[in-house]
């Protein structure tokens, strides 16, 4: 799998609603949350959760460029 476009459940997505699929303005984005520790040291209780929005209409090779990723919320927060 290269993109998440390649797997089997993207594909039950497109078979379940077709007409998504053909509609000309539809939009598909990605939720990726990652936990940081900012301070690279695992004894502190301080974490930061970046939340970051992926657009998947652009092809596999430009979709996890920075100019399209969208940072959409900064949890802070004890681990």
């Amino acid at each position: 799998m290269r993109a998440p476009c390649d797997s089997k459940d993207w594909q039950k997505v497109e078979e379940k609603w077709h007409d998504f699929q053909n509609e000309p303005r539809h939009l598909r984005l990605g939720l990726v949350v990652e936990g940081v520790n900012p301070f690279s040291n695992q004894n502190t209780n301080y974490s930061l959760w970046p939340m970051c929005i992926v657009n998947h209409n652009n092809p596999p090779w430009m979709t996890t460029k920075k100019t399209f990723i969208s940072l959409a919320l900064i949890v802070l927060g004890k681990s």
